[in-house]
């Protein structure tokens, strides 16, 4: 009944913005001391929709140009035990605007309407449904698995398989909270380190992405004044947010030492795969509802591939470097929408309540 009324309150003060690009309008509190236990608060039968707004733009060796609006639902569909729940995203675009270059140079508009999100490979299938889950610690961990420790096989442990970076999955990745029962205020960091690739082949190209958060500030929300309220008395907190800052980094190269020994000779002789990522976000997180009510996010990946191709007949024999580079950016915002919060539907059929 609380968090149903917090939740009332919430939109109550802040109302539904428009533009998903700029936070919601909340009072920065300087010099606060105040610190908070943050972590995802999840229940069997929670849905959460997200209004998002994201932007792909790639150059270089080919070319693609994306604009999306859509609604993402959060769905938790059951718990595994405490603080570790199963998960289920489904995505409703309202409008895509997609165009690239085709293999043979030619200009292809993809124009879907539903999508799942690509987020991990290692999903799991909900019994008696198509629907596919996510295992998601309270932190906002993805994909977790128990595997036996190597040196001690009665010993279970969790293991973190690798997340793909395509379109907008770092926007269900990031932030990661704290560790479990730690309390951060304004000032406080963490680093986490994420594994991916960039794209959804693997090609033994999985590499770490090493994540940077810091409470930037904490904000509130007070109700408005009422006209015959005491000369003086400061109009009481409604809602209360954390801001997280988050910085990501990450590259692979498979002429590094440190990866070189995933391929053999000829493979690193006739094949070199470079990619770099770095980006920047920020979570406007509801320390009560436990989930965020406001996120961005901006990265930029630049891809390089070079091989050793034959040259064509009627040239000299033999073989040339072959190389391409492609610089993608990506824009991501969203905002948890109201309960009672419409949107217009697309014709075709659609996916979520």
């Amino acid at each position: 009944m609380i968090r149903k009324l917090a939740l009332v309150l919430l939109f109550a003060s802040v109302g539904c913005r428009g533009d998903l690009w700029y936070p919601p309008p909340a009072e920065r509190i300087e010099g606060s001391k105040e610190e908070f236990v943050l972590r995802y608060a999840r229940k069997p039968g929670q849905l959460d929709r997200y209004r998002a707004s994201y932007s792909v733009r790639a150059s270089g060796a080919s070319w693609m140009e994306e604009d999306v609006e859509q609604v993402i639902y959060d769905e938790t569909i059951g718990k595994v035990r405490e603080g570790l729940f199963q998960v289920a995203f489904r995505r409703r675009d309202l409008k895509r605007e997609s165009r690239k270059q085709g293999r043979r140079g030619q200009i292809v508009e993809d124009v879907p309407l539903d999508r799942d999100p690509d987020i991990t490979p290692n999903f799991f299938v909900e019994r008696g449904s198509p629907r596919n889950y996510y295992v998601i610690s309270s932190r906002g961990i993805f994909a977790m698995r128990k595997t036996r420790d190597p040196v001690k096989p009665e010993v279970e442990r969790f293991s973190y398989p690798f997340h793909y970076v395509v379109g907008e999955s770092l926007a269900f990745l990031l932030p990661i909270l704290p560790e479990e029962g730690k309390k951060v205020g304004v000032g406080a960091s963490w680093v986490e380190e994420l594994p991916i690739i960039v794209g959804r082949a693997y090609m033994r190209n999985d590499f770490p992405l090493k994540v940077e958060h810091t409470v930037e500030s904490v904000r509130v929300v007070r109700e408005k004044k009422k006209e015959k309220s005491k000369k003086g008395e400061k109009p009481r907190v409604v809602r209360k947010y954390v801001v997280i800052e988050f910085n990501f980094a990450g590259s692979f190269d498979s002429g590094d030492e440190e990866y070189a020994r995933r391929f053999t000779d000829k493979e690193r002789t006739r094949l070199r795969l470079r990619t770099e990522l770095t980006g920047e976000g920020k979570v406007y997180f509801d320390p009560v509802l436990g989930k965020p009510l406001w996120r961005s996010l901006n990265y930029t990946i630049i891809s390089e591939l070079g091989r050793r191709v034959m040259l064509p007949r009627g040239e000299t024999t033999g073989e040339t470097l072959q190389e391409e580079t492609i610089e993608t950016t990506f824009s991501f915002a969203s905002r948890l929408m109201a309960p009672d919060e419409r949107v217009q539907r697309p014709r075709e059929r659609q996916l979520g309540p």
